[in-house]
């Protein structure tokens, strides 16, 4: 590990790396919070491995937006990399909804437009993302869920975890012969040899990601990851205003369009969606939240 950070505590763990709260000192007493993703030990030293964990860094260096968790530098010790990134204090949406659902409670409408509104934003600025040369580099996350959906103590989410995330000038290959990202939350093309995957995907998932945020319920969830891919096969078959009264329809249609089986059908891109429920709260009379309001709610 970095031998000039000091490890505070684990915060999150995936197949790659464990992501510690730590902090990084200077001259004059300067001490600052950043969040120090380590490469698990048993692949520190496997090419591909490290290939992968230098291209997410890459990529989401590049990626400069308020609603995209920012990568600071990549550090090497005898251990292996690690990834410096911002550190947000806040929560994982999928943490704050199972509170919720604890709770019996779902999110406001207002709230949830708001938390959904920032991560298209970060996922539009992701997608349009070019090369020196200007270039686009045809980025596409390919793991957007709720636990990679930072809602920020400021009310500011922000998207998270660019491991798997596919682009025209990785070093190493992320295709192989499995999907990448949460099966939950895939789009029906990456479970088919269909055509290429594109950043409609992403905009699949944000769907799947507003309708769980609206609902407080899960989407996709059969009894064994065969009986999941075929509802996701399938498409969603409730609207969110059949589940909970307070949901605009017009809301709810937006979000029927992003979840769309049909990738042609869908919003092509995360800004329309935005835009799309954006409008639709003002037919239906709805103002989305303030960053201060989502924080005094989830707080």
């Amino acid at each position: 590990m970095a031998a000039r950070y000091e490890v505070v505590r684990p915060i999150a763990q995936g197949g790659m790396a464990t992501v510690y709260l730590a902090k990084v000192r200077g001259e004059g007493g300067f001490e600052r919070l950043v969040a120090l993703k380590v490469m698990h030990p048993h692949i520190a030293n496997e090419p591909e491995f490290v290939s992968m964990f230098l291209d997410e860094a890459r990529l989401a260096a590049r990626i400069r937006h308020p609603n995209v968790v920012p990568t600071l530098a990549v550090e090497r010790d005898g251990d292996g990399l690690s990834l410096v990134m911002e550190y947000i204090e806040g929560h994982p949406l999928s943490a704050i909804l199972r509170t919720a659902l604890g709770a019996k409670l779902c999110l406001s409408i207002p709230v949830v437009l708001r938390i959904v509104g920032d991560l298209l934003e970060g996922l539009h600025a992701a997608h349009e993302l070019c090369d020196e040369s200007g270039h686009p580099l045809e980025l596409v996350h390919r793991d957007v869920s709720p636990q990679n959906v930072l809602v920020g103590a400021d009310g500011v989410t922000r998207i998270t975890d660019f491991g798997v995330a596919q682009a025209r000038a990785r070093l190493a290959t992320t295709q192989g012969s499995g999907v990448k990202g949460k099966v939950a939350y895939l789009a029906p093309e990456q479970l088919t040899t269909v055509g290429p995957i594109d950043r409609r995907v992403d905009v699949f998932a944000a769907g799947i990601v507003l309708w769980e945020a609206l609902t407080g319920r899960r989407l996709f969830r059969g009894e064994s990851e065969g009986q999941t891919l075929t509802q996701i096969m399938a498409g969603a078959q409730r609207a969110p205003h059949e589940l909970r009264d307070d949901v605009p329809p017009a809301i709810s249609e937006v979000c029927m369009k992003a979840l769309s089986v049909r990738r042609e059908d869908r919003f092509q891109t995360a800004i329309e969606l935005a835009d799309a429920l954006e409008t639709a709260a003002r037919t239906a009379g709805v103002v989305l939240a303030k960053p201060r309001e989502v924080a005094t709610e989830i707080a």
